[in-house]
């Protein structure tokens, strides 16, 4: 199950975001996917020019700056729910 993790550091786990409009909620705007060897996290695809606050737990998974609120998932999980299958 997705995780949303946000800038200031909450985190919610089993968090629900099945479709684009979810993520893009959760997010606040239109989404980016940023892949690892473990992960597809989706973040807010003008965050740097929105000048959001950087998201150092997703930053650190990633080994780059990443900036907002994240939902972030395994790669089975992202498949999984590309085929239509509830996670």
């Amino acid at each position: 199950m997705a995780k949303l993790i946000k800038a200031n550091g909450e985190v919610t786990d089993n968090f629900q975001c099945i479709g684009l409009e979810p993520k893009q909620k959760a997010v606040g705007g239109y989404i980016e996917a940023v892949y690892t060897d473990k992960y597809v996290i989706f973040c807010n695809e003008e965050g740097v020019l929105m000048q959001l606050p950087m998201n150092l737990e997703v930053s650190a998974m990633c080994g780059r700056v990443i900036v907002g609120d994240c939902v972030v998932m395994t790669h089975e999980e992202s498949q999984a729910e590309e085929r239509g299958e509830v996670v």
